[in-house]
């Protein structure tokens, strides 16, 4: 069935600018997306089969910026004491000289968008954020560098693409991630998760990694087969995902997530509240910090000097 896509930007009372990729197929179904570059290029909302899949508090969002989708970058999930260890070099994590423990630096930045266009398989926009000296993330994260990120509404879904260039002479360390938060119940339906990772990290209480890997066969974080987000009690990072999919369902309605292979990890986390969230993310958490202690499977991405690195990640809609 074709598609008719295009787009616009309104204002929007709660987050300003909002840019909107909207598509319509011949009998009249409607998918939109709808994207907030002033709020950390935050996706806020994917309408599909009349149901807004992504879940947004509007005051959490502006106050906070773990709502919607938020993009996670350089440092996904928690950062021990908000400070790391690279090549001998301590740096410390902080926002307008408030530590940062949780998520990175660009979440709460305003991005530079650029005039949405149309695609083979619909229509994107793209935004980025330069870390340069005088910008606020370079005071903690001190590579020159860009992040570009663009989100295409597809005819199934959509897709984000990510870019990180390298603009400076030394090594660059990152993770990246995104957060999307999903609504327990949608289409008159509890959500189930599938999530086919065969490990998980063991964590302690405060939620930082031990180093050790735990099988998930057998035990309360086994996601093999789908399970009732409102069954689960999950904060953990599963890893061994690379190349597989997981899947969010309502009934008959289907969200399927996939990624590019260095998106090896997931957080599945399940809080006693109406919403839940599957995160894609390319590194464990604290990841530089087990990067320098020789840990292995950190995740962690070393971009060479004038390089370019890319990824992607997809939700396709079967609504």
């Amino acid at each position: 069935m074709k598609k008719r896509f295009n787009y616009e930007t309104i204002h929007h009372r709660e987050y300003g600018n909002v840019i909107v990729l909207r598509s319509t197929d011949e009998s009249g179904k409607e998918q939109k997306l709808y994207l907030a570059p002033d709020y950390g290029f935050n996706l806020i909302g994917y309408e599909a089969g009349q149901e807004d899949l992504i879940y947004t508090r509007p005051e959490t969002l502006r106050n906070e910026g773990f709502s919607g989708i938020p993009v996670l970058y350089p440092t996904p999930n928690r950062v021990k004491d908000a400070r790391f260890q690279f090549k001998g070099k301590i740096y410390s994590i902080e926002k307008n000289g408030v530590p940062r423990y949780l998520h990175g630096l660009v979440y709460d930045e305003k991005w530079t968008a650029g005039q949405p266009e149309f695609t083979e398989q619909g229509v994107k926009v793209c935004a980025w954020i330069e870390f340069k000296e005088g910008s606020a993330p370079y005071q903690s994260f001190p590579w020159r560098h860009t992040l570009k990120v663009s989100w295409e509404l597809t005819v199934n879904g959509i897709r984000l693409e990510y870019e990180v260039h390298n603009q400076g002479q030394e090594e660059l360390p990152f993770g990246f991630a995104i957060h999307p938060f999903f609504p327990v119940y949608a289409f008159g339906e509890t959500a189930k998760i599938r999530v086919p990772a065969k490990q998980v990290f063991e964590s302690t209480p405060d939620r930082f990694p031990t180093g050790k890997i735990l099988k998930t066969g057998g035990t309360g974080f086994d996601l093999s087969r789908p399970r009732e987000v409102t069954s689960l009690s999950l904060d953990d990072v599963y890893t061994g995902l690379s190349g597989q999919e997981a899947e969010i369902s309502y009934g008959r309605n289907r969200l399927v997530l996939s990624a590019s292979s260095e998106f090896d990890k997931m957080v599945v986390f399940t809080p006693e509240e109406d919403f839940f969230c599957l995160e894609n993310q390319t590194c464990m958490t604290d990841a530089h910090n087990f990067y320098n202690k020789g840990y292995e499977k950190s995740g962690l991405i070393i971009a060479e000097p004038g390089s370019v690195h890319r990824g992607w990640i997809e939700m396709t809609a079967y609504i």
